[in-house]
């Protein structure tokens, strides 16, 4: 039969350059609101940090819940037909962005401990997610297009409701990230595809037309389970989506080539405490034995147009359950790094040595020293889910400037070293002593924080996917000496393009000598809770202010 649009390569590829180039021009409907490229003027709202440089830092910093697990928690609850608690929940723009897509199609989101501000997971980090009352199975263009992890919720309402109407995501402008592979497996598990001219994909289990805009061609047959399926790239977002489907479909799937990382495993721990049956998480093969059974599944429709009942019934889903989401690895690696270039030696807790060591790796390189030790009590827990231990981490820095040794790294699927880390690892490899190469192979447009940084006088040159970083740089006829802990950066005015990018210049402010004012804090805000609260409390003078 004939291939829909999506899949042939002219249109696909045709629509990506579209959306591309619409979301460099600010114009794309499907971009998010902050996916324009930074702008002179520092445009876009949120003031900036006024970052002080010749910086020293020392103390503890307490790292919070991962921003890309809860994401993906947050997603696979739509898979839960009872109240799910979660907690170690960020308060941060994108987990506000995810509950805002939860709730425009029915969910029940409480915070049990608010705080005045209302803030994302209540004063102590929990969160109720109730979504045993889906409303809808069409999501908004509104809420969608803010958050490009917002597709993780199509394959949990696929698998939950037989249908899911989802326009095309939101996020940072980091090159090209089609959810080809999200597609593709959800045909293998059965469902009916298409994409809309309007960039709106629409995915059914129904035999029948599923034409009607309202959706009215309800499903009573679940997703059926495949025996195997391969992803021809390791993608974290489609092993999250095809994952939770998998787990409410009829019988076994196999996924082959999935994500590894950490984010993966610590959904698949939670949707198994639910009830689901997922085995292999956390590696490249993961075997899903679903819950799904099409005759329960025709007798709950029955009854729920016996009873009238307005809202969508469930084809499958699970139960609920309490879950505590693992340590943010991004922001524990954006910390040490913070300590590296400043020659402090700081403490961090909870980390998880397993999900940041690829970044120790570049940091031991470099000239760092780890040490371990007991968390303390106020952040040992008890997480029946999580097999790693969560420890105490202190960074010891090269004793001095010369010391410091160029480094050489490669960002790759985990457990290699992370793309949300390449920006900040280049500050790091500016601070060496010598020559650096940050290759950047997982997307292929991350080097926008390079320009940046060389107007703070970084000689740091990109060319295709590798940014060459000569270390020792200096502004101005006099060389920096060993006491001085500033690598005599220049102060200005930067604007950072997307969330790790902006994270990266802070953190070569704090090398700078005088104040650099850090733009973009409407992408910082999306992932780092409190950064500069965090920093001040390490001795940094960080202040955020008004335009």
């Amino acid at each position: 039969r004939a291939q829909p649009a999506w899949r042939r390569p002219v249109r696909h590829h045709a629509v990506c350059a579209r959306v591309r180039r619409d979301a460099r021009l600010g114009t794309c409907a499907y971009a998010s609101s902050s996916a324009p490229a930074a702008r002179a003027s520092g445009a876009g709202g949120g003031g900036y940090l006024a970052v002080e440089g010749d910086a020293r830092l020392s103390g503890l910093v307490r790292v919070g819940g991962a921003k890309n697990a809860v994401l993906a928690l947050l997603a696979g609850t739509l898979a839960c037909s009872e109240p799910v608690t979660l907690t170690n929940v960020p308060d941060l723009r994108d987990v506000r962005s995810m509950i805002a897509v939860l709730e425009s199609v029915g969910a029940k989101v409480t915070r049990p401990n608010d705080s005045p501000d209302d803030r994302a997971g209540g004063v102590d980090g929990t969160l109720r997610v109730d979504c045993s009352r889906i409303t809808t199975s069409a999501f908004t263009i509104d809420t969608v297009s803010k958050l490009r992890a917002s597709f993780f919720a199509a394959g949990p309402m696929l698998a939950r409701t037989g249908r899911v109407e989802m326009p095309l995501p939101g996020g940072c402008a980091i090159g090209a990230r089609p959810v080809d592979l999200h597609l593709r497996g959800f045909e293998a598990l059965g469902a009916r595809v298409r994409v809309t001219e309007e960039g709106t994909v629409i995915a059914t289990t129904a035999v029948g037309d599923d034409d009607d805009a309202d959706g009215a061609c309800r499903s009573t047959a679940p997703l059926r389970g495949r025996a195997d399926m391969s992803l021809r790239f390791p993608s974290v977002g489609a092993t999250h989506s095809l994952m939770t489907a998998a787990a409410l479909a009829e019988g076994t799937t196999v996924i082959r080539g999935a994500a590894a990382e950490p984010e993966v495993a610590d959904l698949a721990a939670m949707l198994n405490a639910a009830g689901a049956d997922i085995r292999g998480a956390g590696t490249d093969t993961i075997t899903v034995r679903g819950v799904g059974d099409a005759k329960a599944a025709a007798r709950m429709a029955n009854d729920s147009k016996k009873k009238g009942v307005l809202d969508v019934a469930s084809v499958a889903s699970l139960g609920g359950c309490a879950h505590r989401a693992i340590p943010d690895r991004i922001e524990a690696g954006t910390f040490l790094v913070a300590a590296a270039v400043t020659r402090s030696s700081i403490e961090l807790e909870p980390v998880i040595l397993n999900h940041v060591r690829s970044t120790m790796d570049v940091l031991e390189a470099f000239g760092c020293a780890f040490e371990t030790s007991a968390v303390s009590e106020k952040s040992r827990t008890e997480n029946e889910n999580e097999t790693s231990r969560e420890v105490r981490l202190r960074v010891i820095p090269p004793a001095s400037r010369t010391d410091a040794r160029p480094v050489t790294f490669a960002t790759a699927p985990f457990p290699g070293v992370p793309t949300d880390m390449q920006p900040q690892l280049c500050v790091l490899a500016s601070a060496a002593s010598g020559v650096s190469f940050c290759r950047e192979t997982v997307f292929e447009s991350r080097v926008a924080h390079v320009e940046q940084l060389r107007l703070m006088g970084v000689d740091a040159v990109a060319e295709g996917e590798t940014v060459t970083v000569r270390g020792g740089a200096t502004t101005g006829e006099s060389e920096v000496s060993d006491e001085q802990n500033a690598y005599a950066y220049e102060t200005r005015d930067v604007f950072g393009s997307d969330l790790r990018a902006t994270a990266a210049l802070v953190l070569a402010g704090l090398c700078a000598k005088g104040t650099t004012r850090v733009f973009g804090l409407e992408h910082l805000d999306r992932g780092y809770e409190r950064l500069d609260e965090k920093l001040r409390a390490l001795g940094a003078d960080v202040a955020r202010r008004e335009e």
